[in-house]
């Protein structure tokens, strides 16, 4: 008896593992700015608590790089605990503001 439900435990195990897909080309590191993790058109892979969202809206002039600066400021005055910030694709009006759990 206990060799067939070791050799389910295995059979099972590698039916499984079977069926995972891994998608190594898409994985990436992630720019840290200002302290905080930046993910544009993508998202984070690790455990994370959703802290509430930042409107971008206002802060859309000059550069890139400085409405970035703007936005991540204000998120570190509302959300001083934040790891991170999401921009969803296809609303850039607002920044979802994340933060990892330990």
């Amino acid at each position: 008896m206990k060799k067939i439900i070791i050799i389910l435990v295995i059979a099972v195990g590698i039916a499984g593992s079977a069926f995972t897909v891994s998608n190594e080309k898409g994985a990436a590191t992630v720019a840290k700015v200002e302290g905080l993790y930046v993910f544009i058109y993508a998202l984070p892979s690790g455990d994370h608590d959703y802290l509430g969202s930042i409107k971008a809206g206002m802060t859309w002039g000059g550069t890139f790089s400085e409405s970035l600066i703007k936005i991540i400021k204000r998120t570190k005055k509302e959300y001083p605990d934040a790891d991170g910030i999401v921009f969803q694709q296809g609303d850039w009006e607002k920044v979802d503001v994340i933060k990892y759990k330990d």
